[in-house]
This record gives structure tokens, C-alpha cells and sequence, in this order.
């Protein structure tokens, strides 16, 4: 446990500042805080902070939530689930792809991990159960290879390419 190895006013140095080892005034749990001039800059941690101005800060109570919807790295919609969700096997750190939440809805089971949910018509955000097909690893890139020359095609017969 952390606060065996540390003993309570014990004051170590980061970088620019030092740190001091208190307990929250509010919860009594320990924690490092930072000192401002000698003082420790909080006598709470965080949450017992919140609560006490009135916050609850946890999902939708927090003033950033969005509604448990993002756009992760690689612009793919992803949906917040509980850890009660029957599909949070599924999830990585709470959130699950809305493509892969779809088809996992659609066929009622969870997807395997090598079980690929391909968008038809290539848009990332277009979740629309027409546009949504489940392949393999390799029929994905069969998926790939057919757009690509689908897309040559136009340009072709559009007199883009000569």
C-alpha cells in the first residue's frame, strides 16, 4: 500500500516545486499535494472539492459530458457502455465502436476479435445497418481492393484519368 511508504508531512522535491504528503480534510484519503510558498496548495483532493462546491462530477453530471459519444483516433463513432452492458467485453477502456455495437446488436452476441465490421460505401460515421457488412480479416481486404477499383472505374469513365 502507497501510504506505508510514506509518512504523513513528509515533503519531497519535483522539478521546479515540491510536494508535501497529506491526508484530504474531507475523506482522509493521502495523497501528494503541492506546496504554494511553503503551504500545502489544498487541504482536499479533488472530489471531496466538487462535493463540496455542489459538483458531482461523474458522466453526465460533468459539464464536458457529451452524451457518452466520441470520435476515437481514427474517426470511428464510439458509444460509452456500463460495466452492466451485456456487450462490455467488447469494450476497450468503456467505449466500444458504434459499427461493432450495431452488427454485435444485430447478430445478438458478442464479436470475435478477428470478426471485422466493414463500412460499404466507406464512410467511418455512416452506421446505417445497410451500409454495415461482418467479414473476416481477409475478406476486409477483398472489401478494400473491390472499392479501390470501384473508385478507378469512376474516375475513368468521368475523363479524370487519361
Amino acid at each position: 500500500m502507497i501510504s506505508s511508504m510514506f509518512k504523513i508531512g513528509e515533503i519531497r522535491n519535483r522539478g521546479k516545486y515540491k510536494q508535501i504528503w497529506q491526508s484530504c480534510a474531507g475523506c482522509g484519503k493521502q495523497r501528494w499535494v503541492k506546496l504554494n510558498k511553503g503551504n500545502p496548495q489544498s487541504i482536499r483532493c479533488h472530489s471531496c472539492s466538487a462535493k463540496l462546491q455542489g459538483k458531482d462530477l461523474r458522466m453526465e453530471k460533468n459539464p464536458c459530458w457529451r452524451g457518452g459519444k466520441i470520435k476515437d483516433a481514427y474517426g470511428y463513432s464510439c458509444i460509452r457502455v456500463s460495466v452492466d452492458n451485456p456487450f462490455y467485453p467488447m469494450a476497450n477502456r468503456g467505449y466500444i465502436s458504434e459499427h461493432r455495437l450495431l452488427m454485435a446488436k444485430y447478430l445478438n452476441r458478442l464479436l470475435k476479435t478477428e470478426e471485422i465490421v466493414h463500412h460499404l460505401n466507406g464512410i467511418k460515421d455512416d452506421n446505417r445497418m445497410e451500409n454495415l457488412v461482418l467479414v473476416s480479416r481477409r475478406g476486409h481486404s477483398k472489401w478494400t481492393y473491390i472499392r479501390t477499383l470501384q473508385e478507378r472505374i469512376r474516375n475513368l469513365e468521368s475523363g479524370r484519368i487519361k
